[in-house]
């Protein structure tokens, strides 16, 4: 907010960003007070939802993605059965949502929602829960730090399922971050 603000004081043409969603949510009410453009990366569903018109954004809304992963884990792999971990983020719980409106509707069965915080270092709780679950895949849909903590953990668990998940678990910073 304190950025917006201080773009808005600047007098700026339009601002670029912010690409997380938490912080566009709270920002974008500083440049549609001053009717100032605003294009955004982030992906939740609420940001547009709420109609600024001075919201522009350059990527998919999880309003249309979700559907899309939904539609891969159900008629790509087959699946019947699928569990859920995303971070408790406005992202996160966004996607989240998208997703099991999606997943609902193609007759996807849900069985372990588990959330995880911004931030968190140990996964192995939530990796428990997964593999105790008997569902076919998992949807991953967390930031980038916690994707690879997410990731290095299933690996060091043994977790075999298929793991999906949308641009950010493919992102070069996961990949870095998660090794091999």
């Amino acid at each position: 907010k304190a950025m917006a603000s201080k773009a808005v004081d600047m007098e700026v043409f339009a601002v670029i960003g912010p690409t997380l969603s938490g912080a566009m949510v709270v920002s974008m009410n500083e440049t549609r007070r001053a009717q100032i453009p605003n294009f955004t990366g982030a992906a939740a569903a609420a940001i547009t939802s709420q109609g600024n018109p001075y919201v522009i954004r350059t990527n998919s809304t999880q309003a249309v993605t979700m559907p899309k992963v939904a539609r891969y884990i159900s008629d790509g792999l087959k699946a019947k059965t699928v569990d859920v971990v995303y971070i408790n983020s406005d992202f996160g719980k966004g996607g989240r949502n998208e997703f099991l409106k999606a997943a609902k509707s193609l007759g996807l069965e849900v069985k372990a929602d588990v959330s995880t915080d911004q931030a968190q270092l140990d996964f192995s709780s939530a990796v428990i829960k997964l593999k105790q679950s008997d569902a076919d895949v998992l949807f991953a849909y967390t930031n980038e730090e916690e994707s690879a903590r997410l990731l290095k953990e299933l690996r060091k668990q043994g977790y075999a399922k298929p793991i999906v998940g949308d641009t950010t678990l493919i992102s070069q910073k996961v990949i870095e971050l998660a090794g091999d």
